[in-house]
């Protein structure tokens, strides 16, 4: 899988997992470390640009890794 939304997808899709079990690292330079951790319980949707979560839309590309039960699944590549 090459995407986030493919992996996203495919977790809520393919596997029909509990998205209790997801977090996602995404970027956020008003933050001094760089990134946010988002749990899975607060995403309500994947578009085709972002997430939707309990506070707000996330575009997919601030999105940096995605665990499943504390390992990482996904990793963005750096060009």
């Amino acid at each position: 899988m090459k995407t986030a939304r493919e992996v996203l997808n495919f977790l809520k899709w393919g596997l029909n997992i509990d998205f209790a079990r997801v977090k996602i690292d995404c970027s956020d330079r008003t933050l001094i470390i760089g990134f946010k951790n988002i749990e899975g319980n607060t995403i309500r949707d994947v578009e085709r640009r972002y997430f939707t979560t309990d506070r707000g839309r996330i575009p997919l590309y601030k999105i940096q890794k995605i665990w499943l039960d504390g390992n990482v699944i996904w990793i963005r590549k750096r060009k």
